[in-house]
């Protein structure tokens, strides 16, 4: 399932980080810091522990060893990097992705190194590791341990680290075909490999970005323009996800490599390119792992990560076995974590079944398993890691899958269950609590685990079973400490969710275009911003100026509250006149804004829509004395005796709500609308017709309002026509009876009905322009294309000498203006070109009188809602709740 993956072809860099987009738009946006560091514990001092391992004597068993096991980190991203990102998806929630796999190792910068100390430099696959959870645990030769021990007691650098990590995504699409014969393909490969079958990825996407002369034996169709680099990412990409393996690099070349096994592969391949495609990011990390461990030995001593083990000598047979796991710390939630080992019976060797288990303490990541094997069977055995944490309900144990081994070390990475870290930034902290609801499901059945996060709990860690639904979500809610201000977020968290007042999509910078009106009389306008939380006694707004010819400016603002990040502006005329006063509180997320003040021709630039005693009416325009009314608010349906047929059941914990409702208007107050019209237009009542308008309703939602959340009840469609009645049966969850409970006894804002209706509408736009033709000669003499004149008749316009007049429906769209005017500038120019040339055929072609008539049908949205606490007065509304056992 790839929805919820980073998307490859989306991306921003910076200096410290990359972030991509979510592939479809389903899901966050991946922010991946590009610096590594030995994380810091609860006490300050890093996550850094050597330890000799030994026997009684240095003769005794085990042979002395060394075990070096630190936990790493990644750093943190520059705040300018996530305004950055933030402007490039504006209403995204930021998360730090998984690692789906890596190597780990030390490098030697000096030659002391002695090279019985290699296994120091061999590198470490790591596998499945969260951004919080990247743990280096493995054993080390005595010198090996030595060079560590050396490195951190001495103030030159003699070893540094490198990582290698891997992130899943989703690969950039081409509209590109390839097909070839994968023998031919794997040849040309094989030329770029070194000998042991490896290459550097960029190699592998730089050759395919050449001329395609370079590689023959692909046959190419391309249904789009395609940049060659654009070409060498993207197969590159398919080649490696069906033939490569990610691989360590080479130590003299740190940068990501893959390995290209033997193939027998025949036939033919076909790829379209533009398929989304599961494939991986290599991210490289060079840095001193080192570095806060030798501040440490050098003013604490080397004590202080350094300790000695001593083991007592094994009977012969017995296996001892280092089992260590990659959590960085036991969350509160998990109250054991070990792996059972077995092995069944082995007769004549071994009668008796080998069962071990072995419990973590707490704190400590490694601990040692003794298995009795008779000393003439193999030592294989299988193995399983176990977690029982607390649920709501009590305890749960879950066990993992068993794996056979014969290894002396056992690494744990799968866990039966999936860990989510939770943390959150101080500042955001200091200006809300955290409540969240993380959600997921298993085999179908939705389940959800719920936390808290507050300055005093500023991190927690959520323990939910193994084998959930591929893109489980966090929600989580803001709730201002100042104020009752709340914002919710959903995040797609795949093991790290670290929250900063980023991660809301309101805090940050935004931008809105404000696009200027149509109208030439309006040909300078004002417009005044101001972000939300500013006052407007006072404030020192910023000024944007619309012209005719610049009639589109962009504002951006930076909110520095996640709770109000919106904007309101006013319009005013050259001379400071207020044309539109301060608008509501605006959506960040708005994108345009269209500013159109009152129109001076207001007959002809108005829709005609009016309103009479909660009916709206307009004109009919293909009959005579023909108008179309919408109630502005449904009804119920009610009974025989006139009341609502609404009724609330509730039974033990849970409630059932029954209601029907209509679209329509009072028969009595149609005939007051007819009668107004006739008075308005002074024609006989009974010459005006009235019909309900032409619309459609899409939906209708029964919607509850519990504090600050809204939640749809019922949703259901009309009966088509009016008066659309649509009827309710919907369960109702013991949280939300108090608030129907309460719309009964007439409190608003707690239950409604919203019609969501879409009209059609012709709407037409008229543009004329008319005046003389100058009679100037030797300038019309210069007009000798098409182009030309036009450009005089605009220049005509701008100067006054000719006259320009645009009318219609002001809800036209901006293209439909632009092609009308766009005609009647051709036909003016036209008639110019006409008279330049002498090829006058009607006396009156002097004269430009030229009209551009345009129109287009257009779908307007509304939706029109009824409070159900209106329909009840006094104590009505007790009678329609029901008790029931």
């Amino acid at each position: 399932m790839k929805k919820g993956l980073p998307d490859f072809s989306q991306v921003v860099a910076g200096g410290n980080g990359i972030a991509y987009a979510p592939y479809q738009g389903i899901g966050d946006v991946s922010v991946i810091p590009l610096t590594l560091q030995v994380a810091p514990q609860g006490n300050g001092k890093p996550a850094f522990y050597l330890e000799l391992i030994r026997g009684i004597t240095p003769f005794a068993l085990p042979k002395p060893h060394g075990m070096i096991d630190l936990r790493l980190e990644v750093g943190s991203v520059e705040t300018a990097f996530l305004e950055t990102v933030r402007a490039a998806w504006p209403e995204r929630a930021m998360v730090q992705p998984m690692f789906n796999q890596g190597f780990f190792r030390f490098r030697s910068l000096s030659d002391r190194l002695d090279s019985a100390a290699d296994d120091l430099l061999a590198p470490v696959p790591m596998g499945g590791m969260l951004l919080s959870r990247l743990r280096y645990t493995r054993l080390l030769s005595l010198e090996a341990l030595s060079a560590i021990k050396q490195a951190l007691q001495q103030e030159l650098l003699v070893l540094d680290a490198f990582a290698e990590l891997e992130v899943k995504g989703v690969a950039p699409r081409l509209p590109v075909t390839v097909e070839f014969d994968p023998a031919d393909l794997i040849r040309a490969l094989e030329t770029l490999l070194n000998a042991e079958r490896k290459m550097p990825v960029r190699r592998l996407a730089d050759f395919f970005a050449q001329d395609r002369s370079a590689f023959p034996f692909l046959s190419i169709q391309a249904d789009e323009p395609y940049t060659e680099k654009e070409f060498g990412i993207t197969l590159s990409d398919w080649i490696l996800a069906r033939f490569g393996t990610f691989t360590p690099s080479p130590d003299d070349d740190p940068q990501p490599y893959w390995y290209l096994p033997e193939s027998g592969e025949e036939g033919t391949f076909r790829w379209q390119l533009s398929e989304p495609l599961e494939t991986s990011r290599i991210l490289t990390f060079q840095f001193d792992a080192l570095a806060e461990a030798r501040k440490l030995v050098q003013t604490a001593g080397l004590n202080t990560i350094y300790s000695e083990r001593v083991i007592p000598p094994l009977q012969t047979g017995f296996l001892r076995v280092l089992v260590t796991h990659e959590l960085p710390e036991l969350p509160e939630s998990v109250l054991q974590i070990g792996v059972r080992f077995q092995a069944p019976p082995n007769p004549p060797h071994r009668v008796q079944a080998i069962n071990k288990t072995v419990i973590f303490t707490p704190g400590k990541s490694s601990e040692v398993a003794e298995l009795q094997f008779s000393p003439a069977e193999p030592q294989q055995y299988a193995y399983a890691p176990f977690v029982v944490f607390r649920t709501a309900t009590g305890s749960q144990e879950l066990t993992g899958e068993p794996r056979q081994s014969s290894e002396q070390h056992v690494r744990i990475h799968d866990l039966p269950v999936n860990l989510l870290a939770i943390e959150a930034a101080t500042d955001l902290l200091n200006e809300a609590t955290l409540h969240g609801l993380y959600q997921w499901e298993v085999a179908g059945e939705p389940k959800s685990v719920a936390f808290n996060l507050s300055a005093s709990q500023p991190q927690t860690t959520l323990v939910v079973p193994a084998g959930g639904s591929t893109l489980a979500k966090c929600v989580v809610e803001a709730v201002s400490i100042d104020s009752d201000a709340r914002v919710r977020t959903e995040f797609y968290p795949t093991g790290r969710l670290r929250l900063d007042r980023f991660s809301f999509a309101g805090y940050g910078p935004h931008s809105v275009e404000f696009v200027g009106p149509l109208t030439e009389e309006d040909s300078l306008i004002v417009v005044h911003c101001l972000p939300e939380n500013e006052p407007l006694d006072g404030a020192n707004p910023s000024v944007l100026t619309l012209t005719a010819d610049r009639p589109q400016k962009t504002w951006t603002w930076f909110a520095e509250s996640l709770f109000h990040p919106g904007f309101c502006y006013r319009v005013l005329n050259a001379d400071g006149k207020e044309l539109l006063p301060w608008s509501e509180i605006q959506s960040p997320f708005v994108g345009t804004v269209r500013v159109d003040p009152p129109q001076k021709d207001s007959e002809d630039m108005s829709d005609g829509n009016q309103l009479f005693d909660g009916l709206r009416y307009f004109k009919n325009p293909d009959e005579e004395n023909a108008y179309y009314y919408l109630p502005e608010q449904p009804k119920p349906q009610t009974g025989a005796d006139g009341k609502p047929t609404l009724s609330l059941m509730v039974l033990g914990g849970t409630g059932f709500l029954q209601l029907g409702t209509v679209w329509e208007a009072d028969p009595v107050t149609l005939e007051e609308l007819r009668s107004h019209i006739a008075n308005e237009h002074n024609e006989a009542t009974t010459s005006i017709r009235l019909n309900f308008a032409p619309v459609e309703v899409e939906k209708v939602e029964v919607v509850v309002q519990t504090g600050s959340e809204e939640k749809v009840l019922a949703s259901s469609g009309s009966s088509g026509y009016p008066p659309f009645s649509a009827i309710f049966n919907a369960s109702v969850a013991q949280d939300d009876q108090n608030a129907v409970v309460a719309a009964l006894h007439q409190q608003k804002g707690m239950l409604r009905v919203d019609y969501q209706t879409v009209q059609e509408a012709l709407e037409s736009v008229k543009v004329t322009i008319r005046g003389a033709i100058p009679t100037v000669g030797a300038s019309l003499s210069e007009l000798s294309s098409l182009p030309r004149c036009r450009e005089w008749v605009v220049a005509a316009i701008a100067s006054g000498k000719l006259e320009r007049e645009k009318t219609g429906s002001k809800k036209a769209s901006g293209e439909l203006w632009r092609a009308a005017e766009e005609e009647a500038l051709d036909a003016a120019a036209e008639q110019v070109f006409r008279y330049a040339k002498g090829t006058v055929f009607q006396a009156d072609e002097t004269r430009i009188n030229v009209v551009a008539e345009k129109s287009e049908t257009v779908s307007n949205s509304a939706i029109f809602t009824t409070d159900v606490s209106t329909w009840f007065s006094g104590n009505d509304g007790d009678s329609h709740i029901r008790i029931g056992g």
